[in-house]
């Protein structure tokens, strides 16, 4: 990527999305910069909890340090075609047809699943110390609210997943 966008990955990531979006808060992983309000991530060792060990990401990777309020941008974003027209986008949810005729379940930097009849496109990852997924349902209009007690309601008995339609106000 550095070479055909002529600048470095991170610093085309910056200028093309990020700044773009207003996203202040996203970046590309890093261990020397300070970046304000970071987390920092823990794992299990042997049953002790212990800082988690730095990890190198080669570029371009994934690997972003971002915050909710960022990422709901880019949600926003991807209903919009800014940053990417709904044909690239489209594009980028289609799983990709291999050499022998089946398709892979994989577009462009997306797995792309249909279960219950719901579309769905979406990826995961993990540097030590964290994990994240991140996925979207094209075409539907997901209330979080109602998304957080139905959850709620299976993983904690007596919990009232609310009526059908999301919780009034």
């Amino acid at each position: 990527m550095s070479r055909v966008a002529a600048k470095p990955w991170v610093d085309f990531l910056d200028e093309r999305i990020l700044r773009r979006l207003q996203m202040t808060a996203t970046r590309t992983t890093t261990w020397r910069e300070m970046v304000p309000n970071r987390a920092d991530g823990y794992v299990w060792d042997n049953g002790v909890q212990r800082n988690a060990p730095e990890n190198r990401a080669l570029r371009p990777s994934g690997a972003f340090l971002s915050t909710v309020e960022d990422l709901a941008k880019w949600d926003a974003a991807l209903e919009t075609d800014a940053p990417l027209k709904k044909a690239t986008r489209e594009q980028m949810w289609t799983a990709v047809t291999l050499n022998d005729g089946k398709t892979s379940g994989y577009g462009y930097g997306w797995e792309v699943q249909t279960r219950a009849g719901k579309r769905s496109v979406h990826h995961g990852g993990s540097l030590p110390g964290f994990r994240a997924h991140f996925a979207r349902f094209p075409g539907d209009q997901v209330k979080p609210e109602q998304i957080l007690w139905q959850l709620a309601a299976v993983w904690l008995p007596g919990v009232d997943q609310g009526p059908a339609n999301g919780w009034a106000n």
